[in-house]
């Protein structure tokens, strides 16, 4: 959750939920073929948040009635987006076509709206990914960066690799011959991420809950899967897998929740006959019943609930009064720690005996009890099948209602069915809206430089430096001087995290508005020559270097391969060493790019220190050494301690040169020198006599200068 936006906290419903407000522009249904699918979707998520977050769909009409909206708007051209939290007052534009708009896609663009950003840009998510940088996609960099922890508010619950907002392992990968994508993010075992594009986690759901206020989970019961991930406990056996072993799912076959009446005989207040619901298929894991009623066509299982409304998973019309008001937070109090008893009212596989309520009228209820099995329990005639929240065969009693909305059907919201509906009036004419403007003179200025627009300019409203750019015109900064570019950092609130736009690029939306407003400046185009690689002992007396390059091969000839020497952004130079050193840079690239640095200079962007390892070969090869003497060393060693063993049951001694009564401690060093093969030394000269190992011990000469001489 974006810490610095603002959140859609500025009106409530008699329910204490937040409204969102949403209405739908014509464009939408002019590029989306299933639009009511939409409407199913979002009250399906509003099922989920459970009075605490509200999308309501409200009439363009009536728009003005909230200082907030958002207009939900179908643009081929832009087809899937959506804007971090409450932009500004007015409408905010967001928008899906067909091709993004299954529940998960719904699901987070109307989470970013609320200011959620994507799980693996969690400031702790290393703890939880590995991202191969090498096969990100060109420019795609930004889309992996970790948000700063001063912009993240935690929420302190589990990382979720199937949230709706969380990349596949491809997504934005580098496309392969055969046009399939490189794997870009696994997880720490390196098993693939699967994108979830169904419908909203329980962790998502839970997600919205806390940053808006509510209780855990929206007062949604929380079970676990066999892996650990935490659910709703209403999402068991619901059809859907949300565990990703599948556990959620397990089990959904039992006799115990296909074992029920398959006919019940009601008698319900306003029916001159009793109402017969009749088993007609599964739904959300429990057996779904209809009837011809027009105060109750559906009984089924909802959210660890039976329950009876017009449409599968729209507005109520009975509920079932051990869990009335859906207050679950209330009745698992008053049960305290008793689990069992818990578990036995929430999860009631069957609706036989169950005492259900009017929302009308809560004195009027009934129980459930009368069973007239035996008969076909086929759908009646022309019934489709139960579907699913994201398949639904009917549309869930959408809310249109311009004022607040939540809370139980009104006694004149239920109507039973008519006719073939009656042809719509005729409607005015809509004005195609004109072409929107973006004014350059919004911008800040640039510093050394002017912004230089590509598209099409509105010459009546254009004056002084109030310029007005059409819709769908880019700009980019052209900087007064020679070999500067322009370099753009954040704004006032949003940080720019876009590589791509960094060198300066703006572009003028349909709502005529730029796409961001940043601070830009002419900046010399070039990075200090790398240095960090290397120190300038390594550069000078080693002999190390950098082979330098750019990708843009005009660009190529001003590449400076020189210690002293500066290079363009984009410069690419790896670190090298002669012919007679191995390169050690301790696990770390070996390359360094010039590039944008957080203070929005060009610098290179590699910190760590690489070393040139001489490579004096096996000491062996190259000195005089005895058969006796020990070499534990390798041709890459930088220094080699020599050592005698115990031979033939006697000690041994390491002796240099030709003195065998001095000792020597067998430390070998190898320098190099530019130009010249590397020599193994000792005391900082080079390695030339004899090392030879000598049966032990004692110092001759001590000895000698010890003893007496004879008497005559």
């Amino acid at each position: 959750m974006r810490a610095d936006v603002k959140k859609w906290q500025f009106k409530k419903d008699k329910e204490g939920a937040w409204i969102v407000p949403i209405w739908q522009d014509d464009s939408f249904v002019e590029n989306i073929l299933t639009p009511l699918n939409t409407w199913e979707r979002i009250d399906w998520i509003n099922q989920e948040l459970n009075k605490c977050v509200k999308f309501v769909e409200i009439e363009r009409r009536h728009r003005r009635r909230y200082s907030h909206r958002l207009r939900l708007v179908g643009n081929q051209k832009l087809p899937c987006f959506s804007y971090i939290g409450a932009q500004q007052e007015g409408d905010q534009d967001i928008g899906w076509v067909e091709k993004c708009s299954s529940g998960g896609h719904i699901g987070g663009y109307l989470m970013t709206a609320l200011g959620f950003t994507y799980e693996h840009t969690r400031p702790d998510r290393d703890d939880y990914v590995n991202i191969d940088w090498s096969t990100v996609g060109v420019g795609r960099d930004y889309a992996f960066l970790k948000l700063p922890v001063h912009l993240n508010e935690d929420l302190e619950l589990p990382y979720d690799y199937r949230s709706v907002l969380h990349f596949g392992s491809k997504h934005l990968g580098q496309v392969e011959r055969d046009g399939t994508r490189k794997n870009v993010m696994t997880k720490k075992d390196g098993s693939e991420i699967v994108p979830n594009r169904l419908r909203l986690t329980s962790l998502d759901a839970a997600k919205i809950c806390k940053a808006y206020g509510c209780d855990d989970g929206c007062g949604n019961r929380w079970t676990v899967c066999k892996n650990g991930e935490p659910i709703f406990a209403h999402r068991h056996c619901d059809g859907y897998v949300d565990c990703e072993d599948g556990s959620d799912e397990e089990g959904c076959s039992d006799t115990v929740f296909t074992s029920c009446c398959t006919r019940f005989s009601v008698d319900l207040a306003k029916s001159d006959t009793n109402v017969v619901f009749q088993h007609f298929g599964m739904y959300n894991g429990r057996m779904a019943y209809h009837s011809n009623h027009s105060h109750g066509k559906y009984l089924y299982f909802r959210q660890g609930k039976w329950a009876i409304g017009e449409t599968l998973g729209g507005q109520l019309a009975w509920y079932w009064t051990d869990d009335a008001e859906i207050d679950q937070a209330s009745l698992f109090a008053s049960l305290g720690n008793n689990r069992d008893v818990d578990d036995q009212m929430f999860d009631e596989p069957c609706p036989d005996g169950l005492e259900f309520r009017s929302t009308v009228n809560v004195r009027v209820f009934f129980v459930l009890d009368n069973c007239v099995d035996g008969s076909d329990s086929s759908p009646p005639a022309g019934q489709p099948e139960a579907g699913s929240p994201f398949e639904a065969p009917h549309k869930p009693a959408a809310t249109k209602i311009p004022g607040q909305v939540g809370g139980h059907i009104k006694p004149d919201s239920v109507h039973a069915p008519q006719g073939p509906t009656a042809a719509a009036p005729t409607q005015r004419p809509t004005d195609v809206p004109a072409l929107q403007t973006c004014n350059i003179n919004d911008q800040a200025k640039v510093m050394g430089g002017l912004w230089n627009c590509n598209g099409r300019k509105d010459h009546e409203n254009s004056k002084g430096k109030n310029v007005h750019w059409f819709a769908g015109t880019t700009c980019e900064i052209d900087c007064k001087v020679n070999n500067r570019v322009g370099i753009c950092g954040p704004d006032d609130k949003y940080p720019m995290y876009d590589k791509n736009t960094q060198p300066g690029t703006i572009r003028c939306l349909s709502t005529g508005k730029w796409d961001y407003f940043p601070t830009c400046k002419c900046q010399k185009n070039e990075c200090l020559a790398p240095k960090t690689l290397f120190t300038k002992r390594e550069l000078n007396v080693i002999g190390s270097y950098y082979d330098c390059h750019h990708p843009d091969p005009k660009l190529n000839p001003i590449v400076s391969k020189s210690y002293l020497r500066k290079n363009p952004l984009g410069t690419v130079c790896e670190a090298k060493c002669p012919e007679t050193h191995f390169l050690e840079c301790n696990g770390m690239p070996r390359t360094t790019t010039c590039s944008i640095n957080n203070s929005y200079r060009p610098s290179f962007d590699q910190t760590h220190q690489c070393n040139c390892i001489g490579k004096c070969g096996d000491p062996k090869d190259s000195l005089l050494i005895g058969d006796k003497v020990v070499v534990p060393c390798l041709e890459t060693d930088q220094f080699c301690h020599l050592q005698c063993p115990s031979w033939d049951g006697k000690k041994w001694e390491l002796r240099y040169g030709t003195n065998n009564f001095v000792k020597w401690d067998g430390w070998l060093e190898c320098k190099c020198k530019v130009g010249q093969e590397c020599t193994w030394n000792v005391n900082n000269q080079p390695a030339m006599d004899f090392i030879h190992c000598v049966e032990h011990a004692t110092d001759i000469r001590r000895e000698n200068r010890n003893s007496t001489a004879p008497s005559e």
